[in-house]
C-alpha cells in the first residue's frame, strides 16, 4: 500500500489519482504514490481577535481609498460645474485613483495573507 504525497491517504501504488484530493500521477513521472506517509503538518485555525483585526484593517484601508476617490470626484464635478476648466484633470485623477485600487489591492491582500502550507520546521 502506498500513499498520496500530497494528502498522506492510502492509495494504491499504480493509481492514477488520489481519490481524495484528486492529486494525479502521471506514468513515469516524478510525482507519484510514495511509500512512506508523508509528514503533513496540519494548519492552526486562526483566532476570533486575529480574524477581526485582519477584516477591520481592509475594511479601513477600503474605506479611506473610496473617502479620497470621492472627494475627488465632488472636486471634478464641482470644478466642471462651476465653468473651471480643470474638471476633467480631476475626473482623470479620480479614474487613476480607481485604477491604483484595482492594482494595489490584490497585491496587498497577497502581501498579508497568511502563508498556507508552512512546516513547522522552518
Amino acid at each position: 500500500m502506498s500513499y498520496c504525497p500530497n494528502c498522506a491517504t492510502k492509495i494504491a501504488s499504480d493509481a492514477p489519482e488520489c481519490p481524495k484530493c484528486r492529486a494525479v500521477f502521471p506514468p513515469g513521472a516524478a510525482w507519484a504514490p510514495v511509500e512512506e506517509a508523508p509528514q503533513i503538518v496540519p494548519e492552526e485555525p486562526e483566532s476570533a481577535p486575529d480574524v477581526v483585526v485582519a477584516v477591520f484593517g481592509r475594511l479601513l484601508v477600503l474605506c479611506g481609498v473610496a473617502l479620497v476617490v470621492a472627494a475627488m470626484t465632488f472636486v471634478a464635478m464641482f470644478a466642471a460645474f462651476s465653468g473651471g476648466g480643470v474638471g476633467h484633470v480631476y475626473i482623470a485623477w479620480a479614474l487613476v485613483a480607481c485604477g491604483l485600487i484595482w492594482v494595489l489591492y490584490p497585491i496587498y491582500a497577497y502581501a498579508t495573507r497568511h502563508r498556507k502550507g508552512k512546516s513547522g520546521a522552518d
